[in-house]
């Protein structure tokens, strides 16, 4: 026994000398489970076991991993409880389900939901985005297109998409809904011309669409979801539509050609919405939680500066806090992104003095669409005698120019895929042929730049880089980003000299890992598409700031040599910003030098030109 004991009391001793290792992980590896959470991947634990696997000199038997560093967040989370954005209580929610245009237009629609979630008292929530596409049932956040405060800015309250998954999975009782379809009467001409009102008794609840093609992403349940760990993109919205029949407006014909109908249209949407919400199944006498909107009205029919819908939109209840008229704000197009915003003023920086062409040929004869290219040559070779400095043409158009550039030979039997979907199934051999012949053509000194080529050239700068990581569209370029600072951490031990070598080799692959994420890939029409494509909606969003941002400016007559555009609008409006601006800081005008630019692309500068 006293042999025993010495044994174990030198045992203890040796003990005390011995430092115990534990595994050493940077913080940054928390970032990152925070933002495979936040980019909505359903394969977490996957993600947590391979970075522990990969952390340098782990072991099961380690314990828990030692946190070294705590580097400064660089984004704040808002609260996953709406309240603070609910104009009443208990909260009541308005959710832009199904939107039937395109980016561009879609964020007048959004704007036109807001005023009418303002009319009932309710919290817009912020739709999902993808493909230039706002709704419900999209993969990604309202972030990843806009700046979150978009609609905020123009008086709105709103919460995101994520925020309401959230406060919906946590109520003790199922949600209730109603849908509410919204449409057009050239959409449905058997109409009568008054428009229509009506509840939806035929659709079963348990469809929840008015349209196969329009969906919401909604389950119709009784039960509240158990499923807490699918992440928000993929997980249906389970609210109760039981105790509310769908309702269905039909405007009036030619509502949209003057005011007074306009005002009496928008009258009879929000009395209509009020009123309905006193009518259910039950004979209850309460307001859903939720309207659910499929909206496919083309124009406003609220006009915050209109005196009449003033009155109608800021009615309240004599509990309810009064609102003002100029709380109401006249629609303006929301700020994109910062990355975006950064990512198109550095391409603009960094190229030759330059003019932008937007050019829309989808529905345009291809007789008359050779004519327009020659005319545009002509008028390219003008604007190089009025600007000699010019030096590079950017083409931004729905026809795939990258195949052009690409170097494939021969397009005739190609089927394409455009830059809109709609225009793929009309591009004939006649399209290739004028495009290549424009292209071919000489112009002296003039270069045509397509985006691939403006990315290709681009040097990111660290700063951008880095924000490029913490945009979730990124996660996997991040991810290697982690795992090479891990290898150079343990380069760094036994070879300190190497560390600014391997710190250049490391920028230098990610930097070309981004700039292969945003070039544009030739791909037949017929391909599925493939995950790691980046969003168009992101390429437009891009082209839009560059041609914004340019010298020169320019595109095809409306009706003519283009196809009339909101797009092509939103960009003359933000140069007419832009030429605003200038005029106040540098008392400059339209094709004038701006005194003490050094950035080419600002010293000349117009509004639009058209051919």
């Amino acid at each position: 026994m006293l042999l025993l004991a010495q044994t174990q009391e030198q045992a203890n001793m040796a003990n005390k000398h011995i430092k115990r290792i534990y595994p050493r992980l940077s913080r940054d590896v928390l970032e990152v489970l925070d933002q495979l959470d936040q980019s909505q991947m359903d394969d977490d634990q996957k993600a947590i076991h391979e970075m522990m696997r990969t952390s340098t000199t782990y072991k099961e038997e380690d314990g828990l991993p030692v946190v070294t560093s705590l580097p400064a967040d660089h984004h704040h989370q808002q609260s996953n409880k709406p309240n603070n954005n609910c104009p009443a209580s208990p909260c009541k929610f308005l959710i832009a389900g199904y939107l039937g245009e395109q980016e561009t237009k879609a964020q007048i629609h959004i704007h036109q939901l807001g005023l009418l979630a303002i009319s009932l008292n309710r919290t817009l929530v912020l739709p999902q985005v993808s493909q230039s596409r706002l709704g419900s049932c999209l993969e990604h956040p309202f972030d990843l297109y806009y700046q979150p405060d978009s609609l905020d800015q123009l008086g709105i309250k709103t919460i995101t998409h994520h925020q309401f998954i959230q406060w919906a999975t946590t109520q003790t009782e199922l949600p209730t809904s109603r849908l509410i379809s919204i449409v057009d009467h050239h959409q449905i001409p058997s109409t009568p011309t008054k428009g229509s009102i009506s509840y939806d008794t035929t659709t079963p609840n348990n469809i929840l669409s008015f349209k196969p093609d329009h969906q919401f992403c909604l389950k119709n349940t009784l039960k509240p979801s158990t499923d807490n760990h699918a992440p928000p993109s993929k997980k249906f919205i389970n609210l109760n539509f039981e105790n509310f029949k769908p309702l269905s407006i039909i405007s009036p014909n030619k509502w949209a050609k003057n005011k007074n109908q306009r005002d009496k249209f928008a009258e009879r949407i929000i009395n209509s919405i009020r009123e309905s919400d006193q009518e259910t199944k039950s004979g209850r006498s309460f307001n859903p939680d939720v309207l659910m909107m499929n909206y496919e009205l083309r124009y406003p029919f609220l006009d915050p500066e209109s005196t009449k819908i003033q009155n109608l939109i800021l009615a309240r209840n004599e509990q309810d806090e009064p609102s003002k008229p100029n709380q109401l704000k006249r629609f303006e197009h929301f700020e994109y992104a910062k990355i975006w915003t950064e990512l198109a003023e550095s391409i603009v920086k960094q190229t030759p003095t330059m003019v932008g062409i937007h050019w829309r040929q989808e529905n345009i004869k291809v007789d008359q669409l050779s004519k327009c290219a020659s005319s545009l040559l002509i008028r390219l070779k003008s604007l190089k005698l009025s600007f000699p400095s010019l030096q590079v043409i950017y083409l931004s158009t729905d026809y795939p120019i990258e195949h052009v550039f690409s170097g494939i030979s021969n397009l005739g039997g190609t089927s394409v895929k455009a830059h809109s979907g709609t225009f793929s199934k009309s591009i004939t051999v006649e399209h290739h042929q004028i495009m290549k012949e424009l292209f071919n053509h000489n112009l002296s000194s003039l270069k045509w730049f397509t985006f691939n080529s403006l990315i290709e050239n681009l040097d990111l700068s660290p700063d951008l880089i880095d924000k490029f990581l913490q945009v979730p569209i990124f996660i996997k370029i991040k991810e290697v980003d982690r795992l090479m600072k891990v290898r150079n951490r343990e380069i760094l031990d036994h070879h300190q000299n190497q560390n600014q070598i391997n710190q250049d080799q490391n920028y230098n692959k990610i930097q070309t890992l981004i700039k292969s994420k945003l070039t544009l890939k030739v791909e037949d029409s017929t391909e599925a598409e493939e995950e790691e494509k980046i969003d168009m909606g992101i390429i437009a969003i891009i082209e839009k700031l560059i041609l914004s941002n340019g010298s020169l400016f320019m595109t095809g007559i409306p009706n003519h040599c283009s196809k009339l555009s909101s797009f092509t609008n939103q960009i003359i409006q933000s140069r007419l910003n832009l030429i605003d601006i200038n005029f106040v800081k540098n008392t400059a005008l339209l094709d004038d030098d701006y005194p003490g630019v050094d950035n080419p692309n600002l010293k000349k500068f117009n509004l639009v030109e058209y051919w």
